[in-house]
C-alpha cells in the first residue's frame, strides 16, 4: 500500500505519530515553530490555576476520556500566538477548549508582531511578505500590526 498526497511542490511535511496506546484517551499538542512559545494544558473550561502539562514542540498527554481541557499559549522571544488548530471551539480570550474522547490533536502557531508607524498624511506604505500581500498601512490607521512567521523577509512599499 502506499499514499501520494496531492501536495505543491514546496511544501513541507511533518507527519506526526500517535504516542498515544490503543484504546486510551490522549491530547497531542504541536507548538510551532518548535521553541519560541509553550502550550499549557489546564483540565476544565477556566484558565484558572496551575497547567496540568505544558509543551513547546509535540507532546502527547495521556487523560481521562470524557475530560474537558482548555488550552493556553505563552510566547518567548517576543512571538504570539496567531492561531489554534484543532479546537472544539476558541473562546475570545484565545484559548483552545477541547472534549477529548479518544485521541484528539492540536496545535498552536507562534508569530513574531511587526509594528508599523506611518504619520504622514501623505504616504501609504503596502506591507508585503514574501510577494504575498499583508494590507496597507496609513497615517488614519497607524500603528499597523501584521503578525510574521520567524525567519520572514518583508517588504515595505510606498504608495
Amino acid at each position: 500500500m502506499s499514499c501520494r498526497p496531492e501536495f505543491p511542490v514546496d511544501t513541507d511535511l511533518f507527519p506526526v505519530f500517535s504516542q498515544c496506546p490503543p484504546g486510551a484517551s490522549c491530547i497531542t499538542v504541536q507548538a510551532s515553530p518548535n521553541s519560541i512559545g509553550t502550550i499549557s494544558l489546564r483540565q476544565g473550561t477556566t484558565l484558572t490555576g496551575s497547567a496540568v502539562y505544558t509543551c513547546d514542540t509535540i507532546c502527547t498527554f495521556q487523560v481521562p476520556s470524557g475530560s474537558d481541557w482548555i488550552l493556553s499559549g505563552a510566547s518567548a522571544l517576543g512571538a504570539v500566538l496567531s492561531d489554534w488548530t484543532g479546537c472544539d471551539t476558541t473562546p475570545s480570550n484565545g484559548a483552545c477548549l477541547i472534549h477529548v474522547t479518544g485521541e484528539k490533536r492540536v496545535g498552536g502557531r507562534f508569530k513574531y508582531p511587526l509594528v508599523v508607524t506611518n504619520s504622514s498624511p501623505f504616504i501609504y506604505l503596502w506591507v508585503d511578505q514574501e510577494r504575498k500581500y499583508l494590507g496597507t498601512c496609513d497615517s488614519t490607521s497607524s500603528p499597523c500590526t501584521y503578525l510574521l512567521d520567524p525567519g520572514a523577509q518583508v517588504g515595505l512599499t510606498r504608495r
